[in-house]
């Protein structure tokens, strides 16, 4: 009787240990879904911390108001929307200590509300903006509380790389997780796929026969090569072969050359350091949204500018 005692303990326990690992594994899961969006929500945050200061900055030095019902009216829409928007920041609060499947559901609605909330602010100011006194001031931040932030640059460029080749948004998506990570060489990461993203984009919308098929062209590598540079394939994949441009286009497709060069030898340079000493997460920061900020400018011009041979 012991003995089946015994084993039907014995049976228990490795039942409930079994089902303890699949809760565990489980629970572990959970955290890293946590983990990933905590990693989103964290520059997000600093960018609607800067533009709600922006706001206050104004409202508290604009100087007198006109009482008229019209900018009442602003005032009453701006001070409900504020309302609203810290009820939903003090949900969110609330909900961040939650291990529960609905993390990033919670996380995507709530970011998505939080994130209106400059520009509707922004909004009202404009509209009252005649009342203030220092016009310059004002202009000032409300230019800071519209900036789109580095996750409205990752968007847009998102929607492009649909368009073009799914595995490129991997890329992306892989920069930023890397960024955000806390894995000692997570700058090396970021800049090693950003890189590759500009790599992959240049070679697919400036391959190396049609750039070489340019009138006129010569390589500008230093190594006697004939294959042309980063900055040459960015050429191309804004203008292709049209040779229409005024000065001034021209001029700003030159600019954005330099830019790509710059952008691959700034992400050369983080790829290569082994620590990240003060004041260098600024700069990998600045520089990988700077490299969005190109992508996304040579993929306007390509729009506008952009010719090619029929075949």
């Amino acid at each position: 009787m012991k003995k089946k005692v015994n084993e039907k303990k014995r049976k228990d326990i490795i039942t409930n240990l079994s089902q303890t690992n699949i809760n565990l594994k489980e629970a572990r899961k959970k955290q890293d879904a946590m983990k990933r969006v905590l990693n989103d929500i964290t520059p997000i945050t600093e960018e609607l911390i800067q533009k709600n200061y922006a706001v206050i900055d104004v409202l508290r030095h604009g100087g007198a108001l006109n009482h008229n019902e019209y900018t009442r009216g602003t005032l009453n829409h701006m001070e409900t929307t504020a309302f609203s928007v810290n009820v939903q920041s003090n949900n969110f609060l609330n909900n961040m200590g939650k291990l529960s499947e609905n993390l990033i559901y919670i996380h995507e609605a709530q970011m998505s509300t939080l994130t209106s909330f400059g520009s509707t602010l922004s909004t009202g100011l404009i509209s009252i903006a005649p009342s203030f006194e220092n016009q310059a001031l004002i202009q000032e931040r409300i230019d800071d509380i519209n900036t789109p932030s580095f996750l409205d640059r990752k968007n847009e460029l998102i929607e492009i790389l649909m368009k073009i080749d799914q595995s490129f948004i991997e890329e992306l998506e892989g920069t930023w997780i890397a960024y955000h990570s806390q894995n000692p060489s997570n700058h090396v990461q970021a800049a090693s796929s950003m890189r590759k993203l500009v790599y992959n984009i240049l070679g697919k919308l400036g391959p190396e026969r049609k750039v070489q098929s340019v009138k006129g062209y010569i390589s500008e590598r230093n190594d006697g090569s004939e294959k042309p540079t980063w900055g040459q394939r960015a050429s191309y994949a804004m203008i292709g072969i049209n040779q229409n441009l005024t000065d001034e286009e021209m001029e700003l497709v030159l600019l954005r050359k330099k830019e790509v060069s710059k952008n691959i030898y700034d992400l050369n340079l983080i790829a290569k350091k082994r620590n990240v000493q003060k004041g260098l997460k600024d700069f990998i920061y600045k520089t990988l949204d700077d490299t969005q900020i190109t992508l996304l400018d040579i993929f306007q011009k390509r729009d506008l500018y952009f010719h090619e041979l029929k075949s």
